[in-house]
């Protein structure tokens, strides 16, 4: 029963944060909204790493900042400009592709071996996003808040 708490718990905090990210452009910048959640987010970490601060390697500096960066400071910027001009539920949705852009750029780049567990789970959820996404009414074009998204979901990738 707990891992199923765990589940929900995770999904409505990783599901409501595009919600909140456009509830808080109608007051706030992009800018000051992509700093708000990278300032509460290292807040909220802050005593893990002070924690593991004495076991770092320093001269891997580097590769930590340019790992945050990539991971976490650039995406938050790129979606709160996005969530400008798309909606919290688009852009939601196609953060769900960070999986399979995961999949793809270990098999490029790190020669990753797969099961077939893996694709079959990585095509089941990329069915099940391009089922959320499909409007027949609407023009789904890669427009700039499109391409702001599929990068930053890249870059967490």
């Amino acid at each position: 029963m707990l891992k199923w708490i765990l589940l929900l718990a995770t999904g409505l905090i990783w599901g409501s944060s595009f919600i909140l990210m456009k509830k808080a452009l109608i007051v706030y910048s992009p800018d000051q909204v992509a700093s708000m959640r990278i300032f509460v987010a290292s807040m909220s970490l802050l005593p893990w790493v002070i924690w593991r601060l004495k076991g770092l390697d320093k001269r891997k500096l580097s590769l930590l900042l340019v790992a945050g960066l990539a991971g976490n400071g650039i995406p938050a910027f790129l979606f709160a400009i996005a969530q400008t001009e798309i909606d919290s539920s688009m852009a939601g949705m196609m953060n769900s592709l960070v999986p399979i852009i995961a999949l793809v750029l270990g098999l490029i780049f790190f020669k990753m071996e797969t099961h077939r567990m893996q694709i079959v789970g990585i095509t089941l959820g990329l069915v099940g996003a391009i089922t959320l996404m499909y409007d027949p009414s609407a023009k789904f074009i890669f427009n700039r808040p499109t391409w702001l998204i599929l990068t930053a979901s890249t870059l967490y990738a």
